[in-house]
């Protein structure tokens, strides 16, 4: 009987070392919380779809989160290529305090149409986006 208990014991202690080994191995190697960051969403409000060679126009828009614009923070001009990839424009703009942004003094140096979008890259308070393509035509 003495034998039995000893190997009771040994097994109830081997079975507890175990289940503890697994809880701290569980805990050490656990997936680090990430803090998921509010959508954000650019809406371009005006824009010309035909422009005049060499004559300047403007592009409006807003960075926006929720109701909330997005001030002082960076959106970038990017142009569609001929073979449908997104390249960038050269350029950005910085928005204002209540979200809006003004891409002014644009010109088209040729008959051309063009796709272009913008995008704001996202940053530690706010996940990235893109407006919606649009296209202008320059005669």
């Amino acid at each position: 009987m003495k034998q039995v208990n000893k190997t009771i014991a040994a097994l109830v202690s081997v079975v507890i070392s175990v289940v503890m080994g697994v809880s701290f191995a569980a805990a050490a190697t656990s997936v680090p919380h990430v803090n998921a960051v509010p959508s954000t969403s650019i809406a371009i409000i005006n824009y010309p779809k035909k422009v005049t060679i060499g004559k300047e126009f403007n592009i409006t828009g807003t960075l926006t989160s929720g109701s909330t614009g997005l001030g002082n923070k960076v959106v970038y001009y990017e142009l569609q290529n001929k073979d449908g990839e997104w390249v960038p424009g050269g350029w950005y703009v910085t928005t204002n305090a209540d979200g809006s942004f003004i891409d002014g003094g644009l010109s088209a140096g040729r008959k051309d149409s063009w796709s272009f979008r913008y995008e704001f890259g996202g940053d530690a308070q706010y996940a990235p986006c893109f407006s919606d393509v649009l296209a202008i035509t320059a005669s």
